[in-house]
């Protein structure tokens, strides 16, 4: 499989949030951390769990628009 790069627009409050939904799930799921949106293993290892929110998490911050990032920047976890 190519490298390829997937540009989603990031969610700015006034678009279609179902549509963006679709494809943030998507985005996650070929960054391999869509495990993090549903309940973790509780068998899985500390750190393994921290590194995928991590990466869920950011992955989700960087598609959002500014207005929004402000609403959310406390939130901890994807």
């Amino acid at each position: 499989m190519t490298g390829a790069k997937f540009d989603i627009e990031k969610f700015d409050g006034t678009g279609d949030f179902e549509l963006w939904r679709v494809k943030m799930r998507a985005l996650l799921i070929q960054h391999v951390c869509d495990a993090a949106l549903e309940v973790l293993p509780t068998d899985m290892e500390a750190q393994t769990k921290a590194e995928l929110n991590k990466k869920a998490h950011s992955t989700v911050i960087l598609c959002l628009g500014n207005k929004v990032l402000r609403e959310v920047t406390r939130e901890t976890t994807a």
